[in-house]
C-alpha cells in the first residue's frame, strides 16, 4: 500500500511500479486533490497503464458521478463516508478483474 498527497506523487509511483514490471491491485483517487484533480490523474494513469483499477472517492460529488466515472476508465465511485462493504465490493471486483489475482 502506497499512500501519495496528490495527483503528481499517485503517478510518480505508477511509472516506478511500471518500470519495475510490477502493479498496483486497486488504485483510490480522491476527487478533489492538491495540483491534480482525481479525473486528471486517472487520465494520465491510463497512459500510464491502460488496465489499472482505479475507484474515484469524494465526499463532495454527488454519487451521480459513478456512471460518469465508469463511462470515463474508472472501476467504480465511492461516495465518502461509505461503509466497509462497499469497500470490500470495489476492491473484490478489482480482484475478480485482475488475472494476477484471482481468486
Amino acid at each position: 500500500v502506497d499512500a501519495a498527497p496528490g495527483g503528481p506523487q499517485a503517478l510518480t509511483f505508477m511509472q516506478q511500479a511500471m518500470d519495475a514490471e510490477a502493479a498496483y491491485g486497486v488504485i483510490f483517487l480522491d476527487w478533489p486533490m492538491p495540483d491534480m484533480d482525481g479525473w486528471e490523474t486517472l487520465r494520465e494513469i491510463r497512459i500510464i497503464n491502460p488496465a489499472a483499477k482505479v475507484v474515484l472517492t469524494s465526499g463532495l460529488k454527488p454519487i451521480d458521478e459513478a456512471n460518469w466515472v465508469q463511462k470515463h476508465g474508472a472501476l467504480g465511485f465511492l461516495s465518502k463516508p461509505f461503509e466497509k462493504a462497499q469497500l470490500d465490493a470495489v476492491v473484490a471486483r478489482a480482484i475478480d478483474l485482475n488475472p494476477v489475482f484471482s481468486r
